[in-house]
């Protein structure tokens, strides 16, 4: 799937812009709006052994709960899910990105380059069970206060799990 320079708009701030499972899917220049989460990769769906590669460009996304939610699919697969997060702005409701390392849904690789991620009343980014490893190898969860706005400008960050 490949959206360009476009607007979604949800009317009712329910369900999901892009729900993905196993798809690739890259967004350049797109506005996201009014969505429980804007994009939903849930890799973790029963039976599911593909892996999801997302890639957003320039987009804005909003959601009312969070912009993206991920969920690999475990050990289904020798590979993980992948985001990649370059030049855009994700804002949630609660998380602006939130993940699930439940046994059945680890297996994510998360990269965000010059981006703006701002959570509302959670944390600006949260995974469960996981940590965060970033370039500058340091080992902690990658979290951040409520409301607080979390920017990569000069490296790359990257999380997996």
């Amino acid at each position: 799937l490949t959206l360009l320079n476009g607007e979604i708009r949800g009317t009712t701030g329910k369900g999901y812009a892009v729900f993905a499972v196993g798809a690739e899917v890259v967004c350049s220049n797109m506005t996201i709006n009014n969505f429980v989460y804007g994009l939903c990769m849930a890799d973790y769906r029963t039976g599911n052994t593909m892996d999801t590669r997302m890639r957003l460009v320039g987009c804005q996304v909003n959601g009312t709960s969070a912009a993206v939610y991920i969920a690999g699919n475990g050990d289904r697969s020798s590979m993980k899910s992948q985001l990649i997060i370059e030049g855009g702005t994700l804002t949630g409701g609660t998380y602006a990105l939130v993940g699930d390392g439940n046994l059945d849904s680890y297996g994510t690789d998360i990269q965000v380059l010059g981006s703006t991620l701002t959570g509302g009343t959670g944390m600006t980014q949260r995974r469960h069970d996981q940590t965060g490893q970033n370039s500058d190898n340091s080992d902690h969860d990658q979290q951040l206060d409520q409301g607080e706005a979390f920017m990569s400008v000069h490296k790359k960050l990257s999380f997996w799990g």
